[in-house]
């Protein structure tokens, strides 16, 4: 009898070693499958990190560039002048030492029928190039205006007309209170006037476009009959321009 007995409790014993081993086994399998599956999660966020900030990343590069969105970037200004500077109504022969009436002083472009040719910045103009630099902004009911055009090299001028920043002093219906000076190589000068006018006048008629002035481009004339020559009180000169500036700044 206690044969049988201590075979049966080896056999239950050794039953026994077998479940716990089964038991080991899976506990072992389970804590592998919950490490791999933790690793695989680990992974997986950390492609979703990666990927977002790739995509975060060209987001910003994208929207950092500067210029226009296709990559394009804005054309150069362009410009028309027809000056003169001379005698006027308010600048006799003897005010003014310029010789004749409305003597050229700066063309750029040329004054065709409805609508004149102009010359873009840098571009080729008779015996040089040309320099174009503008702004037509609005401010308050009208706008504020700078305009530069020059004709470089030896026998080159230049016109810039302003008006004073933030009162809007031209409108759709012209302009007062405008600053303007005209410079040349072989003429002198520079012959200027705080208190000139512009009016929407191309040669001798209404600029054909409605409104003439809008932001980033202005059409008219500018008239400026008591332009002083620098240096030298009481000479002064009829100083007058028709202009078209394009593509300006706004």
């Amino acid at each position: 009898m206690a044969t049988v007995k201590s075979g049966c409790a080896l056999d239950y014993m050794n039953r026994a070693t077998a479940g716990l081993v089964a038991l080991a086994v899976a506990i072992g399998f389970s804590a592998s499958c919950s490490s791999s599956s933790g690793s695989g999660n680990a992974t997986s966020d950390a492609g979703t990190k990666d990927a977002t900030s790739s995509s975060s990343g060209g987001s910003g590069s994208g929207s950092g560039s500067g210029g226009m969105q296709d990559g394009t970037s804005l054309p150069p200004a362009d410009a028309f002048i027809q000056a003169s500077v001379g005698t006027g109504s308010q600048s006799s022969a003897a005010m003014c030492p310029l010789a004749g009436v409305a003597a050229s002083w700066l063309d750029i472009g040329q004054p065709t029928a409805g609508k004149p040719t102009t010359v873009q910045d840098g571009g080729g103009n008779g015996t040089g190039n040309v320099s174009v630099s503008c702004t037509v902004y609005p401010s308050g009911s009208g706008f504020d205006i700078y305009l530069k055009a020059a004709q470089l090299g030896a026998q080159g001028a230049s016109i810039t007309i302003s008006s004073v920043v933030g009162q809007g002093a031209v409108t759709t219906s012209g302009g007062t209170g405008i600053s303007a000076t005209f410079t040349s190589y072989s003429n002198g000068g520079p012959y200027q006037s705080s208190n000139c006018t512009i009016t929407f006048i191309y040669q001798g008629q209404a600029v054909p476009v409605s409104p003439p002035v809008a932001a980033g481009r202005i059409w008219g004339h500018v008239s400026c009959p008591a332009a002083g020559l620098s240096g030298q009180p009481g000479k002064q000169c009829d100083a007058e321009a028709d202009f078209l500036f394009e593509q300006c700044g706004q």
